[in-house]
């Protein structure tokens, strides 16, 4: 496209914007002038629409629809799973992380790793920054992979940014729900927070797999024979001996219950 098709996108912003009068495109090549008519046809479409109210380029529909949006930065998978494998294994959970090799067989399973840990398995698949930001079609995928790998407790979706930044998604996640207590019909949407990687994979295995605090050992059980009554009875004392020697209790003879006097003159 030549220099005068430019002028000539400046004059039809002139034309939108002080009512001037719009380009002439007679002189042009056929190419030119739908090149022109198409980004003519943009531009009204945009006219008078507030800045703040225009989404940034990489996110806005519009522009992906039309395929203008900048192609996403290439994603290093290899580097992204050592960067997960590493995070997974400071959470000291017993994880094993292996590569999805169940999923690699089928065409539309998009799933990278596989974590087993417990007795849950849980998905990871790797997406970019923008698809974790706008998750409609990822929740769509996960909600196959949940129907082809029935097993699988969740499906952690990581970005490949600087913070391994996760939505770890469940089966109800992805699928129509009733919400309570409207009683409306609401798609599916992430119940969980997004947070770093980590993060989002402790605070969900603390609550399908919390980490109890290991009993206090019991002292003096092996050497002697364990009878519920004697242990109940020197418990009873015990506990007798802590009441006597707590501040304003009764002293030992006097009657334990005070209002069993008043009750009698009645």
């Amino acid at each position: 496209m030549s220099e005068q098709p430019d002028e000539m996108v400046d004059a039809y912003l002139r034309h939108l914007v002080q009512g001037g009068e719009a380009p002439d495109l007679a002189g042009l090549d056929a190419r030119e002038r739908t090149d022109l008519e198409r980004t003519f046809t943009l531009l009204d479409a945009i006219a008078g629409i507030d800045p703040d109210l225009v989404p940034p380029y990489e996110d806005d529909a519009v522009a992906r629809g039309l395929g203008l949006s900048p192609p996403a930065p290439a994603i290093d998978a290899a580097d992204i799973r050592r960067r997960i494998t590493r995070e997974i294994e400071r959470l000291r959970r017993g994880a094993l992380v292996l590569p999805d090799e169940e999923a690699a067989e089928l065409p539309d399973a998009r799933s990278d790793l596989l974590v087993r840990v417990g007795g849950a398995r849980i998905r990871v698949t790797i997406v970019g920054p923008a698809e974790l930001a706008h998750p409609e079609e990822l929740l769509r995928e996960a909600d196959r992979l949940f129907y082809r790998f029935p097993e699988t407790a969740a499906i952690a979706l990581v970005a490949g940014d600087e913070d391994l930044s996760t939505q770890v998604v469940e089966p109800e996640d992805c699928r129509p729900a009733v919400e309570i207590p409207t009683g409306l019909r609401v798609g599916p949407r992430p119940r969980r927070p997004r947070l770093v990687l980590g993060a989002a994979l402790r605070s969900y295995l603390d609550e399908i797999e919390p980490v109890w605090e290991e009993p206090e050992t019991m002292v003096e059980t092996a050497d002697r024979d364990f009878d519920v009554a004697v242990v109940a009875a020197e418990t009873a004392a015990a506990a007798s001996r802590r009441r006597r020697s707590e501040p304003g209790s009764p002293p030992r003879g006097s009657p334990s219950q005070p209002w069993a006097t008043t009750r009698s003159r009645s």
